[in-house]
């Protein structure tokens, strides 16, 4: 048992104190290589930092360079696919967006003789019609066979399963039969109207495939759109209506004995999902539904593509986006053309849509500002039609 220094000899304490110096100095010793080392460490942990700092100075910029890289390599897609740009893509515009009312973003479509109206998904959901990617969209939904809507809707998919891509067209093709057009459908489809009757050139594109548009259309004195029966090669189109994505009421046969539209007849409850495949009534094969999948492209027959080429090689003077996040090429083709030529364009969503270019946002709900956009418009044709 060791000693304490009280019961120690003389000897005893010089060697005592002789162990703990010793000691002291190792611990000192080590302290001082530890202190070093904590230092180098430290040095090493700036030198981290300021590198990290520079890296991401680095990364921010390469980020933006390969942003700007990737949007000009889908207009360049879209230029091979379904669009030409009137000029090579030089830079990308400011992002200069300025926020307007409904009214005065109204008096800056009072000289322009040739417009666009882009509608979305959006437009739709006051008619109760859910939108595809909004926080409870269509596409956030798990779907039979597949994990994602990008699955679930395609061309492949449709092969290996038409009875379950039919059962939920079917199910979509019934909510869009009970909607009824909102104010927002109503107010286009006036200033349509406004347009016809005072010469100016209005062109409407939608990738809504409910038919509520053309539904309205039809109904329509002024734009009198022309009756087609089936079998007719104009039947399920019309010159005021461009339904880039096709339309949920009609369907075409898969082996394309043609590619006639016919109407889709309502199911009986009482069949299966495979029963309730439509038949072709020339070859007998599966009918199809006439909307554009996610693995499919867009044509002039099917889908008017090379009209709107057209439309956009004239000389439009403004572009008015409805409900829409722009998440389809064909939609963002269009806006990124009219940007590149700093056409007007007005930004009606409850998010802004477009993130580059000179843009006037009205930020509402389409159905509440329509209206009051296109109020003077639609004033001055009624009293005209009076």
């Amino acid at each position: 048992m060791a000693k304490s220094p009280d019961e120690m000899t003389q000897p005893e304490i010089k060697i005592w104190r002789a162990q703990v110096l010793k000691s002291l100095d190792e611990t000192t010793r080590k302290c001082d290589e530890t202190l070093k080392k904590t230092k180098e460490s430290k040095k090493i942990l700036d030198e981290s930092l300021s590198q990290s700092e520079n890296l991401s100075e680095k990364w921010k910029s390469y980020e933006n360079r390969f942003n700007h890289a990737m949007k000009n390599l889908v207009l360049q897609i879209g230029k091979q696919m379904v669009l030409t740009p009137l000029e090579p893509i030089k830079e990308e515009p400011a992002y200069e967006p300025e926020k307007m009312s409904p009214l005065d973003a109204s008096k800056l479509l009072k000289h322009k003789r040739n417009i666009i109206i882009l509608t979305g998904a959006g437009l739709s959901a006051a008619s109760g019609i859910p939108t595809f990617r909004g926080n409870d969209g269509l596409w956030t939904k798990k779907y039979k066979y597949c994990d994602s809507a990008e699955d679930f809707a395609t061309l492949r998919n449709f092969k290996e399963h038409p009875e379950a891509l039919w059962e939920w067209m079917h199910y979509r093709l019934e909510l869009c039969k009970q909607a009824e057009p909102n104010e927002g459908h109503k107010t286009i489809l006036q200033f349509q109207e406004y347009c016809k009757l005072n010469g100016v050139k209005c062109h409407l594109i939608t990738q809504n495939i409910d038919g509520l548009h053309t539904r309205l259309a039809r109904q329509s004195e002024v734009l009198a759109v022309e009756e087609t029966k089936q079998g007719d090669p104009s039947h399920g189109f019309t010159d005021c209506v461009f339904e880039i994505h096709g339309n949920l009421n009609y369907s075409r046969c898969f082996a394309e004995c043609s590619k006639d539209l016919k109407e889709v007849q309502t199911p009986k409850s009482e069949l299966s999902s495979e029963e309730q495949i439509p038949k072709c009534e020339e070859c007998e094969s599966i009918m199809r539904p006439h909307v554009l999948w996610f693995d499919e492209c867009y044509t002039q027959e099917l889908h008017r593509v090379d009209e709107v080429r057209s439309i956009l090689d004239s000389e439009i003077d403004a572009l008015i986006i409805v409900g829409t996040a722009l998440q389809t090429s064909l939609a963002s083709n269009i806006v990124s053309h009219c940007l590149m030529k700093n056409i007007l364009t007005i930004d009606i969503n409850v998010e802004p849509a477009c993130h580059f270019g000179s843009v006037v946002e009205v930020c509402g709900k389409s159905e509440e500002t329509l209206p009051i956009l296109f109020s003077p418009f639609i004033s001055k044709k009624s009293s005209k039609s009076s």
